[in-house]
């Protein structure tokens, strides 16, 4: 997977020549995945740039010394100035990708970011459209939920409707086949273009969101966390009388994760899914995933995992056991490591080992 890229080019390689690489600096955007990236990098003496709007900066103003310095901006829309950028490259900044900054730019500008990425900046392109990751878990042979087209969905059977766009976050609903047409009437009408739009089999079972850790300077994949999503409203109707569940209308906003800890055969499974899912990003991209990469499923009660999304960038789940060891970090590391502070060894160890250049694009 990690073969001859040595000489692969990229915006984010041609900067790293311009840079001082054993004085990078690690910048991050506002958002919930920050504080486990700000905490990983003091972890490992690697300085830190939180880039911030105005608006809301008083919160991390109250976390003294968790970031080195605050970039503020008026909107996200001033990040890709050359003013910022050129600040961000004085200070030799490698940029973690993370929710934020997807749901901030469009795929242009997210291209053309003139500063090194910290992972696979051409996955990202691709993941903004729905149909293409779904084809990449395709090409992976890797067990997805039965997509329908516009004229099958099937009348009394659970269907899940979704924004297939992650700018827009996790808009999706759960209701049977015979009301898909209301619901796709509603999210036309909120502005939302039904080519972004995705009705798939509702598999029932526990949601499970992986979180791998590719590392070109190992050459592995390690699995640092498992958890499930809290989704408001919808966790709260288990104490709703069933009766009642349908007149209600659910969110399915994700504001929390539950760490877990899974049974051994359905991780043997996991971590076969994402070697998988590597050699298909290779293919797809003609560069190999770097950093964290979250597969999104349920298990069922087959035991089996079914695969609905990945993501690869940071997610709010990147905060589980942050300042601490995980269950499945200490099986590679017998020190606290989270996600956070591995995305900063990562690049420490790159810096050491001659390989920043292997690590970003």
């Amino acid at each position: 997977m990690y073969d001859s890229i040595d000489n692969y080019n990229s915006i984010g390689k041609r900067i790293l020549e311009e840079y001082d690489l054993v004085n990078l600096s690690i910048a991050v955007l506002g958002g919930p995945p920050a504080l486990s990236i700000l905490l990983g990098a003091r972890y490992e003496d690697i300085p830190t740039i939180l880039i911030k709007r105005k608006k809301n900066n008083s919160f991390y103003k109250k976390l003294p010394g968790l970031a080195t310095s605050i970039l503020a901006v008026d909107s996200w829309n001033q990040l890709s100035s050359p003013r910022i950028m050129r600040e961000l490259r004085e200070q030799n900044a490698i940029i973690v990708p993370t929710t934020s900054l997807i749901e901030s730019l469009d795929v242009e500008a997210l291209s053309e970011l003139s500063l090194p990425f910290f992972g696979n900046r051409f996955i990202i392109g691709i993941e903004h459209d729905w149909r293409m990751r779904q084809g990449i878990l395709e090409a992976a042979g890797i067990s997805t939920p039965e997509v329908y087209s516009t004229s099958s969905y099937p009348h009394d059977e659970l269907v899940i409707v979704k924004i297939g766009d992650p700018r827009h976050g996790r808009i999706h609903r759960v209701v049977p086949g015979r009301d898909v047409e209301r619901v796709l009437g509603s999210l036309k009408d909120r502005g939302f273009s039904l080519d972004n739009i995705v009705v798939q089999k509702y598999i029932a079972g526990v949601q499970i969101q992986a979180y791998l850790f590719y590392s070109p300077v190992y050459e592995r994949i390690e699995i640092l966390g498992i958890d499930t999503p809290l989704q408001t409203s919808i966790d709260s109707y288990t104490r709703v009388p069933p009766n009642e569940i349908w007149r209600k209308e659910p969110s399915y906003i994700q504001v929390a994760n539950s760490p877990v800890i899974i049974r051994d055969d359905i991780l043997e499974e996991i971590i076969e899914y994402g070697e998988k899912l590597g050699r298909a990003i290779r293919e797809a991209t003609g560069y190999p995933p770097i950093g964290t990469i979250t597969i999104e499923g349920v298990v069922t009660p087959e035991l089996r995992y079914i695969v609905f999304d990945f993501d690869s960038w940071a997610t709010i789940g990147v905060g589980d056991y942050m300042g601490s060891i995980t269950p499945y970090s200490a099986l590679y590391w017998a020190e606290p490591m989270w996600i956070g502070r591995r995305i900063a060894r990562e690049i420490k160890l790159a810096v050491e080992n001659n390989m920043v250049e292997k690590i970003v694009t």
